[in-house]
């Protein structure tokens, strides 16, 4: 699945920078077409996970949709009063491993596809890979889950920092084709102080990781996104 052509030397340069870089083509070409699309034409088992009354909680998106107007209204001021104040997030998510192979979609490829690459990110190959790129020798597994941001999900500025658990860096795998920079969803790192480095848009079939270290967010996605933002991410642990 994993491209056998990436320069690990050129990406373990870049990342001694500023430990972080990003891994353009990670996947092999076909690969990455089947699981963009199975992603296309798949419904999954997905939750939203969102902040609120001071704790992470998920739903499931059907349960989310099927939210009387003023019940959904009450959630939308709770998150925008959070946001505005530098707090909580929502996306949509599902991990790998709970993802029935479903039908078939138009070209053949079922959510198999989907699986595998969730399992990809703790092989030896890969943790490997990360290994050498980064000069992280305690690297031993990862998590992974898949997520999509839709009109109004975002992730306001956060380290992936936490308690008891031993996260040593964070990926994002982009997964959409055709992502626009103006539709949102950039992955943003700021400084100490809390003023913005740079941005990475997403792109498709590119690795972005990055220590857990580093200050980030995930903008807001527009209402006049086209597609969603369909990514794998998750941490890599020791």
């Amino acid at each position: 699945m994993i491209n056998k052509n990436l320069n690990l030397k050129g990406l373990r340069r870049e990342f001694s920078r500023d430990s972080r870089v990003r891994i353009e083509g990670l996947l092999d070409d076909d690969v990455a077409e089947k699981v963009a699309g199975a992603l296309l034409h798949q419904t999954l088992p997905l939750y939203q996970a969102f902040f609120s009354e001071g704790q992470a909680k998920t739903i499931s998106v059907q349960e989310c949709e099927s939210r009387s107007i003023p019940e959904q209204r009450a959630r939308e001021s709770e998150r925008n009063d959070l946001a505005s104040r530098g707090i909580g997030y929502q996306y949509e998510t599902v991990m790998p491993k709970y993802i029935k192979n479903a039908l078939p979609v138009a070209n053949g490829q079922g959510v198999e596809i989907l699986k595998e690459l969730g399992e990809l990110f703790s092989s030896a190959e890969m943790i490997d890979i990360v290994s050498r790129i980064t000069g992280k020798r305690d690297v031993s597994h990862a998590d992974a889950q898949l997520t999509r941001f839709r009109e109004g999900d975002f992730i306001t500025r956060h380290r992936d920092e936490v308690a008891h658990v031993r996260r040593e860096l964070a990926y994002v795998l982009s997964l959409s084709p055709h992502w626009h920079p103006d539709w949102g969803g950039l992955l943003q790192f700021y400084d100490h102080s809390g003023r913005v480095k740079d941005a990475w848009t997403p792109q498709f079939n590119a690795l972005s990781l990055f220590d857990i270290k580093h200050i980030h967010s995930v903008t807001y996605v527009t209402p006049f996104a086209k597609e969603p933002r369909w990514s794998m991410t998750g941490w890599f642990m020791s």
